[in-house]
């Protein structure tokens, strides 16, 4: 896959016989350039289209002869998909695509736009139901493969739908866009890859949000209803899709865990209730080796699910550490388009705005959540009326331990003086006094609800897209005090030290983390420019520095972080030299940036 700028032009296409395409309705407003594969001068394109499903699934740009091979075969193309249904997508310019790539779908190079992402569906005889063959995008970034299944089923005027899918597949993601994937035979026993292939049911959403997920808008996941996660299993392992399997009941799919090597790493299930059950097709038997209880994933099992309030920045990189663990891990977030994104990462996104939604949502039933929050004070007249209406939130809901992400700057500070956990916090800004409140908030939650709490007091937090690089390059970089020491703590390294808090039972109070080394800002800042050929930014007057920075410039201090040490965390990032050539490493390598 290559990745799409988010100014790449894309044009809506549809491949349909000309006497299937009066039956077929759009979004309003979208324009859509039609293809018709009996239509000889329409051939370049289909043909092209062809070879982007074989690219997609099996690498190679002609259908494969090997049993198992998933590439189209053209007369499957024509006779059982275009013909008789659509085919729908998005088409980008030739030039916009990887020369090889583009060479391979159009060798002939006739082509100003090719397809590079399309969903196909056939309607079935059950009215309303539309069933999925065929999903792929080549390009990442602006979210086609969601875009084009939404565009085919509105196309279609599709109200359920039903669709075949492989466990490890990375495409379970996108399919839960549209709702928990209920399970109508856990195997698909003529099916080419039968071990690994599993046969749904799901939710279509209505006209007006498909219209919406077709322009890139309202692509977070919505549940058909909150459900209790029972049990979770890696899907690469054949041993526990085994004993999935030989499971009995009604489950759904819904969540996922990360992407390694191009597999899901992990399945979140359900079980539903057994009323009102679907026709299940029979399923081949497997070996009895399901052992019963919540969750069958290893040391995994013992942990529970995680929470993260506040699911930004910070809260990303503790959820993709969580998720590397074999956790199922949730997010909250007021925005509709991060919600799709954290869905994109395999976090279970949870959409609300804690200050104007009248109606809080539910959350799946579970023994105890371990929590982390993720919320700084608004400088409003009611600087912590977010954070207390979470707490509340969180007051009605089973918690087992909370971490929240404190600063360092309850400390104040301005000479340079050493600064532990032994130190009493006497913040000098507006910022930190709020800080510090926070702090009081969360220990009375927890000691009014029997919850043991956890404040991390992180200084400066740097990773990828987070650095003063841009300032520098630009040359808007200023130094405004010369002597000022400083701290950090890479994003990952948070992630480490907020999961490392929740296992520590009786680790509760407030404690520093960060780096190992405390240094100059000068320092720093020339390290940066000497590994980019870039001058030494200027000096300016104190009285020149903006508001939204004086707090950073006027807090000189050295941090430790003794507690964690001394119960053994330490941050894989010692220092700022490590951890900025990372943070510039994964920048370059980047397909889908931290926000």
């Amino acid at each position: 896959m290559f990745t799409l700028s988010a100014d790449t032009p894309l044009r809506a296409f549809c491949i349909s016989s000309r006497f299937v395409r009066p039956s077929l309705v759009w979004p309003e407003g979208l324009a859509v350039d039609f293809y018709d594969p009996i239509v000889a001068g329409d051939a370049p394109f289909c043909l092209a289209m062809n070879r982007g499903n074989c690219i997609a699934y099996d690498g190679s740009d002609q259908p494969a002869a090997a049993a198992a091979a998933f590439g189209m075969p053209l007369w499957v193309f024509l006779d059982c998909c275009t013909l008789p249904s659509a085919m729908v997508g998005f088409a980008a310019p030739r030039e916009s695509l990887p020369e090889d790539l583009a060479r391979r779908l159009d060798p002939d190079g006739t082509l100003a736009w090719l397809g590079i992402s399309e969903y196909m569906g056939l309607p079935s005889l059950e009215p309303g139901t539309v069933v999925g063959v065929s999903l792929f995008s080549l390009g990442r970034g602006l979210h086609l493969g969601t875009r084009s299944k939404a565009l085919g089923l509105f196309a279609l005027r599709a109200q359920r739908q039903v669709g075949v899918a492989q466990y490890a597949n990375p495409s379970v993601r996108l399919h839960l866009a549209f709702g928990d994937l209920e399970l109508l035979a856990p195997r698909a026993p003529v099916h080419s890859r039968p071990e690994e292939t599993f046969v749904y049911t799901a939710p279509v959403p209505d006209p007006g949000r498909l219209a919406a997920m077709v322009g890139g808008r309202a692509l977070e996941r919505k549940a058909r209803a909150p459900l209790a996660i029972t049990h979770a299993f890696d899907p690469r392992q054949k041993q526990e899709v085994d004993a999935f399997v030989a499971r009995s009941g009604r489950f759904a799919i819904v969540g996922t865990g990360s992407v390694e090597e191009g597999a899901l790493t992990q399945l979140s299930v359900a079980t539903l209730e057994t009323e009102a059950a679907p026709e299940v097709p029979a399923s081949p038997a497997a070996p009895a080796t399901a052992t019963g209880g919540a969750v069958a994933r290893g040391a995994a099992a013992s942990k529970p699910p995680l929470l993260i309030v506040g699911c930004g920045y910070s809260g990303e990189a503790i959820a993709e550490t969580a998720l590397r663990e074999g956790r199922v891990v949730w997010g909250t977030t007021r925005d509709a388009a991060k919600a799709l994104r954290l869905s994109a990462l395999g976090i279970e996104p949870v959409l609300v705005d804690f200050e104007r939604d009248a109606d809080l949502p539910e959350l799946p039933t579970t023994t105890g959540w371990d929590v982390v929050i993720s919320l700084a004070p608004e400088p409003t007249q009611r600087p912590h009326g977010v954070l207390e209406r979470a707490l509340a939130w969180l007051g009605e809901r089973p918690v087992r331990k909370l971490v929240y992400l404190s600063a360092t700057s309850i400390f104040g500070g301005g000479n340079g003086d050493w600064v532990d956990d032994a130190t009493v916090p006497a913040p000098t800004t507006a910022r930190g006094k709020l800080r510090l409140e926070a702090e009081q908030l969360i220990a009375g939650w927890g000691e009014a609800h029997g919850v043991e709490t956890l404040s991390l007091r992180l200084p400066g937090i740097y990773g990828p897209n987070r650095t003063t690089l841009p300032r520098l390059r630009d040359g808007s970089y200023r130094l405004y005090n010369a002597e000022l020491w400083s701290n950090r703590i890479f994003v990952d390294d948070i992630a480490s030290a907020a999961l490392f808090g929740l296992a520590t039972e009786g680790l509760t109070g407030s404690v520093i983390a960060c780096d190992l080394t405390p240094s100059p800002i000068t320092e720093v800042v020339a390290f940066s420019c000497a590994q980019h050929g870039l001058p030494t930014p200027p000096h300016a007057p104190m009285q020149d520095c903006p508001p939204s920075v004086r707090d950073f410039w006027q807090g000189s201090k050295r941090c430790k972080a003794s507690t964690l040490l001394g119960l053994g965390w330490t941050p894989a990032f010692p220092s700022y030299r490590e951890g900025l050539l990372e943070a510039w490493r994964l920048e370059e390598a980047a397909t889908l940036p931290r926000l």
